[in-house]
């Protein structure tokens, strides 16, 4: 079995076709060298639907963490007023 170069042996998880490098980089950490593959779905519409749904996660995501500093914030803030109290 021969494999292109662009395909990275694995499938995608919503509709198993294989999965393709969309961009590779490398980046130097401290005193390694980190190499980076982005890999996409080779069918685009499946594709579509898997960003949309890393979009909304990470809108999710992203609104927690936003509320979970609010409550920090109010909890130091009570906390500093029972101090001074």
């Amino acid at each position: 079995m021969t494999t292109l170069n662009n395909l990275t042996g694995s499938v995608c998880t919503r509709c198993g076709k294989p999965r393709v490098v969309v961009e590779s980089y490398e980046e130097k950490v401290e005193t390694s060298l980190v190499t980076y593959t982005i890999t996409a779905c080779s069918d685009p519409e499946c594709q579509k639907k898997v960003d949309l749904v890393l979009k909304e996660e990470k809108r999710k995501r992203l609104a927690i963490k936003d509320e979970q500093e609010k409550r920090e914030l109010l909890r130091k803030a009570t906390f500093a007023a029972r101090k001074n109290a």
